[in-house]
């Protein structure tokens, strides 16, 4: 996490930037696509943090060069391809080139592996003072970057190829930001949708505002230390609609495996959903299908408990590397938005869901309001 907050300083940027746009949007009077905004939240900080600087969504508003819609375009057939036998993938990827309707995922697949290639390659021609200034993800991978062969290469460090640096910087730009993205909606969904939770959150974050307890913005670790139940909304929201929706297998060993009584041959792939597992109600209660964020703060032993039941961001061998990144931007910018603003839903029907490895909602629009 260290790691991770030295870079705390550019995401203030994105959220600074994040609020004054909205709070343009919102002194218009008209309804506010917040998904949207959101998402281009998401995005810019990503770029921030993977490469040292924003792709300017928030700062022109759009999805510049129709990137997010590229990924988005990408997601179903880069998730078909993931949970395929590795002798069909080129297959799937032949058919798609054959297919419309998933030649538009081909291509967006290509797209965003020629920004990654490319951004890699100009950061590659920074001098060593350039380099040594940056703190972003990239420059840590660049800074142990090595070719096949080469013998001088210290062996107390892990170290990279180029290809698997770009190859990095791909997974960062095709999962790195729909995740926080994902959750940080789920968190303003359900709070409109339970205004009790919404007027303890928006209590709690004005009380530690009066106190003279939270910066502008805030920072992780005033999120962290006293918006408690702030934070409580946040895990809950992610317990009932986990981001990822695809089962993080691993292979049953040469031996075999039992699980809870039942065999599994060697080599047969295991997983769970996310979804599945969180809704269990013998861990979480019988109200697993509700959203109730108190069950976070009964007691510290139940709440370790639960914690051990919670894959969103996977567990183990397969957790996220960018858990602590996610963490950092959803912990600063969700009480950050509802210290300014005040909001609800502006229908009634539910939101839309779509599930491509990533269980992306849409119609999230809502009524803002800027606090005085």
């Amino acid at each position: 996490m260290s790691n991770v907050l030295k870079n705390e300083s550019v995401i203030n940027e994105c959220t600074s930037l994040l609020l004054k746009r909205l709070g343009e949007v919102a002194g218009t009077g008209q309804d506010v696509d917040l998904g949207y905004w959101l998402d281009l939240y998401a995005h810019d900080v990503i770029g921030y943090v993977l490469f040292g600087s924003s792709f300017g969504f928030l700062e022109s508003g759009t999805d510049v060069g129709s990137f997010v819609e590229s990924v988005d375009a990408a997601q179903p057939l880069s998730c078909l391809c993931a949970a395929a036998p590795s002798y069909l993938r080129t297959a799937i990827m032949l058919c798609a080139m054959c297919i419309p309707g998933t030649l538009k995922s081909f291509k967006a697949v290509g797209a965003t592996a020629i920004i990654a290639r490319d951004t890699t390659q100009r950061r590659m021609q920074d001098t060593a003072d350039e380099a040594a200034e940056r703190t972003d993800i990239l420059s840590n991978l660049l800074s142990r970057t090595t070719t096949p062969g080469d013998k001088n290469v210290p062996e107390n460090k892990a170290w990279f190829t180029h290809n698997e640096v770009v190859l990095e910087a791909w997974a960062g730009i095709m999962a790195g930001a729909d995740s926080v993205a994902v959750n940080l909606r789920a968190f303003f969904y359900y709070l409109m949708k339970n205004p009790h939770c919404m007027s303890r959150a928006i209590e709690e974050i004005q009380n530690a505002n009066n106190q003279g307890l939270l910066s502008t913005p805030i920072t992780y670790h005033e999120s962290a230390k006293h918006l408690p139940y702030v934070g409580a909304c946040i895990k809950e929201a992610a317990r009932i609609f986990p981001s990822f929706a695809n089962s993080q297998a691993r292979v049953s060993p040469a031996e075999g495996l039992t699980l809870s009584g039942v065999y599994i041959p060697s080599g047969y792939h295991v997983g769970m959903n996310a979804a599945f597992v969180q809704h269990e109600t013998s861990v979480f209660g019988e109200d697993a299908g509700s959203f109730n964020p108190e069950r976070w703060l009964e007691s510290h032993e139940k709440s370790v408990a639960m914690e051990k039941s919670m894959l969103f961001f996977g567990a183990g061998t397969r957790t996220c590397l960018g858990k602590n990144v996610a963490l950092t931007e959803i912990h600063k910018i969700a009480p950050e938005i509802l210290r300014h603003f005040d909001m609800h839903m502006a229908h009634d029907r539910p939101w839309k869901t779509r599930n491509a490895g990533f269980n992306k909602q849409s119609d999230v629009i809502v009524k803002l309001t800027a606090r005085k």
